[in-house]
């Protein structure tokens, strides 16, 4: 059986901005990583909840070190008081 040609899905992402919907394509890099450092910090929250904490670090200068690598020095985790 022949395949037939399909064409391709075309996909594209808005976040929700001073209550408008912008896509995240016009973003500039700095805003796009800060949408992602906070869409990893709800889905590690989600995921661990009761077990740790996480925020997103706010100034540039609590990131300073370059011994952690970027992805992780975008984000801060504590232990929470939680008891299982």
């Amino acid at each position: 059986m022949a395949k037939r040609n399909q064409a391709p899905i075309q996909t594209e992402a808005f976040v929700t901005m001073d209550g408008q919907e912008v896509n995240i394509d016009t973003l500039p890099k700095e805003q796009r990583d800060a949408v992602g450092a906070a869409m990893r910090v709800t889905y590690l929250n989600a995921m661990l909840r009761g077990q740790a904490v996480f925020r997103v670090r706010k100034t540039p200068e609590d990131t300073a070190g370059n011994d952690v690598p970027k992805r992780d020095r975008d984000m801060d985790a504590s232990v929470s008081d939680c008891k299982k």
